[in-house]
This record gives structure tokens, C-alpha cells and sequence, in this order.
């Protein structure tokens, strides 16, 4: 091989640090480092062989919480219980006042379901293959656009594409 062991391992530890990597950077960074030129062709199974991953990277964002699938799970539970007299979306400690629970709103078991999407249009597309040394992720802040497209789909009844000004919790919920 024309990299021994040792430089195979600094070859990692070197994209570890910078991933994700385009092939071509990785060609550049190798002949850098290393001054090795790899054939197109045998870079692809030269970097499988190491362990990469060659896989369109999925987008994370910095502010999703550690928990955010316990924190919906709890979210949705409370919506759906409604054996209190208080209403759903009600949290411990907030003011008693201006809560009020509409019997003809609120129904015993009469639930709409439905998939919620706030639409917010990227810069930047997602769609090239990159090689990654460990879990293929990156890592971009969301963009907020003023006015983004919110949907609800629901499964039966009515389904909902609005526009709303601004993406204040309450401008959202007028659009259902």
C-alpha cells in the first residue's frame, strides 16, 4: 500500500477532524500530507477499506435538545389527556387565569389527527454524497424566513396550506 498503518491512522485522525470530506479534497489533503497521488477509482476503495462512510449526510441543528424526542412524546401525551378539567397545553406554575376549557371544543375521545409542517426554504441544497469517518451528519443552523408556509394534513377532514405574517405560536395555530 502506498500508505503504511501508521499514516493510515493520521489519514483518519486528519479527516476525523474535518468531516465531511468531498473526494477531491481528500485526494488534495492526501498529496499534502502524505505526498501520494491515488487513482481516482482506487481513492473510492482505498477510503471504504479505512471504514468511511459515502453517504449523503443528514442535517442536524445546533439548538435541537439532546431529548427532543422525550420532550414530544411528553407533548403529545398532554394532548391527548384529557381526563383533567384543565386544558392540554396548560404547564404547572402558569397563571390560573384566562384558561378556559370549551366543552364544545374539547370532545370525549373525538380526536383529529393530522401532521403539522412549517415549510422554511434552505440556501443550500443537501443532496451530494460525502465521505464521513464516523456518523455522517452536518451540523447548519436553521434559516427562519418571516413568512413560511405552514400545512396541516389531515387524515380525514380538511387539510390546510396557509401563509402565515410572522411564526408566533398564535399565528400559527389561526392556521388550523
Amino acid at each position: 500500500p502506498k500508505l503504511d498503518e501508521k499514516q493510515q491512522q493520521h489519514l483518519l485522525e486528519l479527516l476525523r477532524e474535518g468531516q465531511p470530506w468531498k473526494k477531491q479534497e481528500i485526494q488534495h489533503l492526501i498529496k499534502q500530507e502524505f505526498d501520494v497521488e491515488f487513482h481516482p477509482v482506487y481513492l473510492s476503495t482505498f477510503l471504504e477499506k479505512l471504514g468511511l462512510s459515502y453517504a449523503i449526510p443528514r442535517t442536524k441543528r445546533p439548538s435541537r435538545p439532546e431529548n427532543a424526542e422525550e420532550i414530544l412524546d411528553e407533548r403529545v401525551a398532554d394532548a391527548f389527556d384529557e381526563e383533567s378539567g384543565e386544558p392540554h397545553n396548560k404547564r404547572d406554575g402558569d397563571d390560573d387565569e384566562g384558561w378556559v376549557v370549551d366543552e364544545e371544543i374539547r370532545t370525549d375521545g373525538g380526536t383529529v389527527l393530522g401532521f403539522l409542517d412549517t415549510s422554511h426554504p434552505q440556501p443550500w441544497d443537501n443532496s451530494q454524497r460525502l465521505y464521513t469517518v464516523d456518523d455522517p451528519h452536518i451540523t447548519r443552523p436553521l434559516v427562519k424566513l418571516d413568512e413560511p408556509a405552514v400545512g396541516f394534513y389531515a387524515v380525514s377532514g380538511e387539510s390546510v396550506l396557509q401563509f402565515p405574517s410572522t411564526q408566533e405560536k398564535e399565528r400559527i395555530c389561526e392556521c388550523l
